[in-house]
């Protein structure tokens, strides 16, 4: 996925948490939208009706291990480690948002930089 995004336009860069968006609460409440990506296995192939179109319900039933691992880890990824301001003052606000950026970047970035250049474009 890395060299993937690489190459791909900022627009269409794919994540491992990229594809369907779903809101969660973490344990301040918070309300969070992550977005997730399974890959289907050739093991596993979708099964299609006579007309090549998609069985839904029988694709859902087959990933649905799969599907309930994805949510337990979005479950247990989400950023409860990241404390909340007490107080939303200029210097605590930027201090969360650094902490927040340079955790879900790959790479820490300078305060005055266009983070979508970096590819913080999500």
């Amino acid at each position: 996925m890395e060299r993937l995004n690489a190459y791909a336009p900022q627009h269409s860069r794919l994540f491992k948490e990229a594809c369907t968006s779903i809101r969660i609460r973490d344990a301040m409440g918070i309300k969070t939208t992550v977005q997730m990506i399974i890959v289907a296995s050739p093991s596993k192939p979708f099964v299609y009706t006579a007309k090549m179109t998609a069985r839904r319900q029988a694709i859902l039933k087959d990933y649905d291990p799969e599907i309930n691992a994805l949510y337990d880890a979005v479950e247990k990824s989400s950023q409860v480690d990241i404390p909340i301001p007490a107080e939303w003052t200029p210097s605590q606000s930027l201090e969360y948002v650094r902490h927040v950026l340079h955790k879900v970047m790959t790479q820490k970035v300078a305060d005055d930089v266009d983070i979508f250049q970096y590819g913080c474009d999500r």
